[in-house]
């Protein structure tokens, strides 16, 4: 038996690591170098170093071109640039895991976000680029579009999601007033200097690439006056900032923020040396130097870490989920994308648990300490049981308990939910098993497991099993089900094979809801594993609390509750950095 239960656990450990080498959610919050940091060229990496960055042909590409020329990283860090051309190429990169950093149009990691992907914000860098362009004299408002063609470049992105929002607040309706054509940045470009296009959304350099070719062509709309109309703020439109994933972030902190600050600093050199920019936009890009050193003035660089932005993103964000949700992946982001500090979080935090002891000690005034023991009682008991010297033999009977159950749960719920999400006809099968466990109460199993197992600890090990599977099986076969056709679609044009859809397409898109899983199983199996140990043995901590209530020693059974909630805790944040260690989403 106990070769078998070795199995499990280690088919739950597999199941865990598989589960940890998705891209993908619910979310952490790690603090952003600001502009002030100290520049990045100070550190050096102690050994040679190869970053992979894919950027656009675009304003977010000009500073790390300055930082893979002046070395901001150091000697012993290279910087491979990647070049993405749409939408949908960023997606499959990011999907496949193929670079360290990505320059992301706002819509699109939020999207990419929401479906499950494993990706952080780190800062916006630019603002305000977009003009609505257009070589008929007599335009003057979107009105005018009635019956118009209109070119839009990178469809999702923020010129997409704000022009069909300025349209719709027009009175227009996107397919039925307005024809909507999309095609690339640089095709939108050369059909409106052609005079191909009439009418055109676009952005810099390409506007004035458009201009400069076509003396017709006029920046008719800004979106930035746009913006600040719709909103009543005189604030900037964020458009574009580059970003990573946690396991990134996790596994190179230091150099996550070298980059963050190097960014920076890089952002106000191309400000400042607009020729030398232009020149090695031209080298390393292909676009034209005369081109983007005219464009930079108007490309809205400027450098804000997620964190202070998150009032523009914030704003950014409502207003198009408000309009359209599947714009920005169906939902508003959480903080949880952006790099933040949890300096408040926990501020919070604190206040809380401050209030709770607070009333505790009060109410405590108005009982007997065999009704409601006072807080320090209970603190000074606490750290009696912590030195007595049977404590971690105690906990650590309780924790292998839980971890046995828990492992053999997740081993059995993940296959069985993954079985029952790729094939309805076998869960037709055993959706009655599934209920039958989820709707008998764990009390049940208790009088069972002593029938089955007797007063030796595995009724423990059996509740905290039973338990766990129902969970993990209804949670994963939703999950499952779920998945982004869009996603599955991209994964066969690319003709990924059947396990790249696995572990590229399928696992990070059931990740939130495994993670989830994870969380009620973990909480839930240390009640039910104290409960077991309460009702079936006299050893680990249910046995304690057994002997404490035995000998009246409220203090005792509110300090192992305390030790419950640590432990409990503890355990679910050491599940959750596994998996974000292993590149998966932190919690």
């Amino acid at each position: 038996m106990k070769r078998a239960l070795a199995s499990l656990v280690a088919s739950a450990m597999l199941l865990f690591a598989l589960a940890g080498c998705s891209n993908g959610n619910n979310p952490a919050e790690n603090p952003a170098a600001s502009p002030t940091s100290p520049p990045a060229s100070s550190t050096q990496a102690a050994e040679p170093v190869t970053i992979s960055v894919g950027v656009p042909t675009a304003p977010p590409a000009l500073p790390v071109l300055h930082m893979m020329e002046a070395g901001l990283l150091g000697e012993n860090v290279t910087i491979d640039l990647n070049v993405w051309n749409s939408p949908e190429e960023l997606l499959a990169m990011v999907q496949g895991g193929e670079h360290d950093l990505y320059a992301f149009p706002l819509t699109v990691v939020s999207t990419l976000y929401n479906k499950g992907l494993d990706v952080r914000l780190m800062n916006v860098n630019t603002w305000g680029v977009t003009y609505f362009m257009t070589t008929d004299p007599a335009f003057e408002t979107w009105a005018d579009l009635a019956g118009k063609t209109v070119y839009i470049p990178l469809q999702s992105s923020p010129p997409d999601a704000l022009t069909q929002y300025f349209l719709n607040e027009a009175g227009l309706t996107v397919g039925e007033d307005v024809e909507i054509v999309y095609a690339s940045t640089a095709e939108v470009a050369a059909l409106l200097a052609s005079g191909e296009a009439e009418y055109a959304t676009l952005i810099e350099p390409q506007v004035t690439s458009a201009m400069s070719q076509n003396s017709e062509v006029r920046r008719a709309l800004s979106f930035e006056e746009e913006w600040q109309r719709v909103t009543g703020t005189d604030t900037m439109i964020p458009n574009a900032g580059f970003g990573t994933t946690q396991g990134f972030i996790d596994e190179n902190p230091e150099l996550t923020e070298q980059f963050q600050a190097a960014y920076a600093e890089s952002v106000q050199w191309v400000l400042d040396h607009p020729a030398e920019a232009a020149a090695l936009a031209e080298e390393h890009l292909g676009m034209k130097a005369a081109v983007v050193e005219a464009a930079i003035p108007n490309m809205g660089l400027t450098f804000k870490s997620a964190q202070d932005a998150w009032g523009e993103l914030d704003t950014f964000y409502n207003l198009l989920n408000d309009f359209d949700p599947s714009m920005i992946g169906g939902k508003l982001p959480t903080t949880g994308y952006t790099m933040r500090g949890k300096a408040a979080l926990w501020l919070r935090r604190a206040l809380g648990v401050g209030l709770l002891l607070g009333v505790w000690q009060l109410a405590s005034l108005c009982f007997s300490p065999l009704v409601l023991p006072p807080v320090p009682q209970v603190a000074g008991t606490l750290a009696w049981l912590i030195r007595e010297p049977d404590f971690w033999p105690t906990v650590g009977t309780t924790l292998l308990r839980l971890a046995l159950g828990l492992g053999i749960g997740i081993a059995v719920g993940s296959i069985l939910g993954l079985l029952f999400g790729l094939c309805p006809k076998l869960e037709d099968v055993g959706a009655p098993f599934i209920h039958v466990l989820q709707s008998v109460p764990p009390v049940c199993w208790v009088v069972l497991a002593l029938v089955w197992f007797g007063f030796n600890g595995w009724p423990c090990v059996f509740i905290v099993a039973a338990s766990t599977i129902p969970t993990v099986v209804i949670n994963l076969s939703h999950g499952v089900r779920g998945v982004d056709p869009e996603l599955l679609e991209m994964a066969r044009l690319y003709r990924f094979s059947r396990r790249k859809v696995l572990l590229h397409v399928t696992l990070p898109s059931i990740r939130p809801y495994f993670l989830s899983a994870l969380e009620i199983v973990v909480g839930g199996g240390w009640k039910l594993a104290v409960m077991g140990e309460v009702l079936t043995t006299n050893s680990g901590i249910g046995g304690a609390i057994t002997t404490a209530r035995l000998n009246i020693q409220p203090d005792a059974i509110i300090a192992w509750a305390f030790l419950l909630v640590a432990g409990c805790f503890i355990t679910q944040k050491l599940v959750c950095l596994l998996l974000s260690r292993r590149g998966g989403a932190p919690c």
